[in-house]
C-alpha cells in the first residue's frame, strides 16, 4: 500500500461449475477497480466490488462460461482504498 492505492498480486483457485467466485481484499476499495488475465487461452475478469458492505474480487470468465477448471490463476490489481 501506498498512499491510498493498493497493490494486489496474487493467485486465486477457481471452482468448478461455479459462474464467478468471491474472494475478500485486505483493506475495502472506495472505487471499482478490473483487470484483465488469462489461464490455458481462457480470458478473465478480476474486479474489487462489495457484497453485503464487505469489499471482495470477484473473479469470472469472460466469455460467460461457468468455470470449468480449477486451476489457479495469477493476477496483478491496483486499486483505491478507503
Amino acid at each position: 500500500m501506498i498512499g491510498n492505492i493498493c497493490f494486489l498480486h496474487g493467485s486465486a483457485k477457481l471452482v468448478n461449475g461455479w459462474d464467478k467466485v468471491y474472494y475478500s481484499l485486505p483493506v475495502a476499495a472506495a472505487h471499482k477497480s478490473e483487470t484483465i488475465t488469462s489461464n490455458n487461452e481462457i480470458k478473465y475478469s478480476i474486479a474489487t466490488g462489495f457484497i453485503d458492505n464487505t469489499s471482495v474480487l470477484e473473479i469470472k470468465r469472460l466469455d460467460g462460461n461457468l468455470l470449468n477448471t480449477e486451476d489457479i490463476i495469477q493476477f496483478s490489481l491496483t486499486y483505491r482504498y478507503q
